[in-house]
């Protein structure tokens, strides 16, 4: 059973506009540019840059920042219609693997009755489509629950409720989060996550897919690299790497974003360093000949800009191409990278046993084969994953890729990302 609505939140409170009020005019701006978004990945530098400014200021809890960030975060979902589960008859599961779920887990759940999820369309691109996921969870684990599902706010806002339900000793609004690594970090930091002992599991074997101690389980990478139109580039002329974005033969032909999209990882130490990353923005500044968000990217398929780089993922090039665009997604050999999305299960949940087998069956093989299915992307590191062709390719050829996970923002200065981000915004804008 299944029953889907959509989430119309609030104004936002008054503290929250209180703390809004502390950022500087220059944040506003970039704020102002998020706000017409809908790709959570690349609101990161912004989040980065409210998040130093408040913890230089009194209102700087980690709290306030993610109070902040629901209200300042990108756009909620569109509205969706109520389906019955008999809409996962148009796109049928893949064939059930029996469950190695303990007893104990499958008793706790089958107490439980229901599982509760709030979050944006990660798993699938219509949220018309969810049922597919309830059928086909049910059938693993042979369960009936119901698995009440609402196409919620973005991964940021969604980690702000979570949070502040939380510290007010609230149920969670959802039994499982999905998020970016950032809105991750900003849980972890107000520690509203389980650890949990996912041993269990035989897909989660891998400790790759597993971050603090359990409390974060990967469950799909984002390439951001260069997307092209395939009609206007094409053999020799297409760019395989950032610096083909020089080439003065794409001048005004080249896009970037307004907020800098992984420019602050570009300047870290495990990728090119500080001073290359700004050399580069300058010269990338003088070629763009117009700055687009990561969700336009049918500027590109309508030829107004041949190439956009740094974008944010190949997801958008993907589920562009099956409307028919004529686009292609490159990974740029001098700066190969991916970002985690994460599962994790608050602490306050209501229906804590239903999500553990939630997300272990999101990264069974039989859960990333539905997940790619409906959303065109999944884990290249679970076995039979249908986006790992050219990232296989480019290890074997010998390219290094960094991850930017929760690992690699912990270990590198978040406040000199945060200031380097603003200095990579005002190049590409030339504020």
């Amino acid at each position: 059973m299944v029953a889907i609505r959509f989430a119309r939140f609030g104004r936002l409170e008054a503290a929250s506009c209180a703390i809004c009020a502390r950022v500087s005019q220059p944040l506003l701006r970039v704020w102002a540019i998020s706000r017409t978004r809908t790709d959570t990945q690349s609101i990161i530098p912004f989040m980065e840059q409210i998040l130093y400014k408040l913890r230089q200021s009194a209102a700087g809890s980690l709290l306030a920042v993610l109070i902040l960030l629901a209200g300042c975060g990108s756009a909620t979902a569109p509205a969706v219609s109520a389906v019955s589960a008999s809409a996962s008859a148009k796109t049928p599961a893949p064939a059930a693997v029996p469950s190695s779920a303990p007893q104990e887990l499958l008793d706790g759940a089958k107490k439980e009755g229901q599982l509760t999820l709030l979050f944006n369309q990660q798993l699938t691109s219509s949220a018309n489509e969810f049922p597919t996921w309830t059928a086909a969870f049910n059938k693993r684990y042979s369960l009936d629950l119901k698995v009440d599902y609402t196409s919620g706010p973005s991964m940021p806002q969604m980690a702000a409720k979570i949070a502040q339900e939380y510290q007010a000793n609230r149920t969670a609004s959802s039994d499982l989060w999905l998020g970016d690594t950032l809105s991750a970090f900003g849980l972890m930091q107000v520690d509203a996550l389980q650890t949990v002992d996912w041993s269990w599991s035989p897909d989660l074997k891998n400790p790759k897919l597993l971050a603090e101690d359990g409390k974060l389980v990967e469950f799909e990478w984002q390439f951001p690299g260069i997307s092209i139109n395939t009609d206007q580039l094409k053999g020799d002329t297409v760019p395989k790497s950032l610096a083909d974005l020089l080439d003065p033969k794409l001048k005004s032909r080249v896009a970037s974003t307004p907020y800098a999209a992984q420019f602050d990882v570009l300047a870290t130490p495990d990728v090119w360093g500080e001073q290359k990353a700004i050399d580069y923005a300058t010269k990338l500044s003088s070629q763009v000949g117009g700055l687009i968000s990561c969700g336009d990217i049918d500027r590109v398929a309508t030829g107004e800009f041949s190439a956009f780089g740094i974008d944010c993922g190949a997801q958008y090039v993907d589920q562009a191409k099956v409307k028919g665009a004529h686009l292609a997604h490159v990974i740029p050999t001098d700066a190969a990278m991916y970002y985690p999305l994460y599962m994790a299960i608050p602490k306050n949940a209501a229906h804590p046993n239903a999500a553990k087998l939630w997300a272990a069956f999101i990264d069974s093989q039989e859960g990333q084969l539905l997940l790619y299915k409906l959303s065109l992307n999944d884990h290249p590191l679970i076995p039979g994953s249908q986006s790992a062709g050219e990232y296989q390719r480019l290890l074997k050829a010998g390219v290094t890729f960094v991850g930017a996970d929760v690992a690699f923002r912990k270990k590198n200065d978040p406040a000199k990302m945060t200031k380097l981000n603003t200095q990579f915004v005002n190049i590409l804008t030339k504020k």
